[in-house]
């Protein structure tokens, strides 16, 4: 909740932990947050993460703003690289979940090359050229996939 008392969602945030031998969990990097260090007025639903191919970096789907944000990684060590790497449709005060594309899963090529994001609320998917920490927008296909719709994909 807000300050106010209303709901809020929470600015989105990503962790890392190290896995020991024995399955335990040891936190290296807790609650990095997206676009602001306060508990409100980030990028939020950090949803999905997808690491490039040579793992230095990797990319997180923020559902309701319809943001991709990027992340440096190295030996668990995680930082922001940039907030809003794409925008898609954001959403409006009014009506949050009717106006946004809702970026809800992704998944990249087995060369690494282009992400898929899955638009679940539209209907869409939008293929990416990754360059690094940056997407280029090659297109957007939506034939015959469900709107308002929260699966997922898988890309092989």
């Amino acid at each position: 909740f807000g300050p106010d008392g209303t709901g809020s969602l929470q600015t989105g945030s990503v962790s890392t932990w190290r896995i020991l031998d024995s399955g335990a969990l040891v936190p290296i990097n807790l609650d990095v947050r997206i676009g602001s260090d306060e508990l409100t007025g980030g990028e939020r639903t950090a949803c999905w993460l997808q690491f490039t191919a040579d793992h230095n970096h990797f990319f997180v789907t923020n559902t309701i703003d319809s943001t991709i944000s990027s992340f440096r990684f190295q030996a668990g060590q995680i930082e922001v690289v940039d907030t809003v790497v794409y925008q898609g449709n954001p959403p409006t005060e009014d009506d949050p979940l009717g106006t946004t594309d809702g970026f809800i899963d992704l998944s990249i090529s087995d060369d690494g090359r282009y992400i898929y994001v899955l638009y679940g609320l539209v209907g869409q998917i939008g293929v990416f050229e990754v360059n690094g920490s940056s997407l280029t927008l090659v297109e957007e296909i939506g034939d015959g996939l469900p709107t308002n719709n929260i699966q997922g994909i898988v890309s092989f």
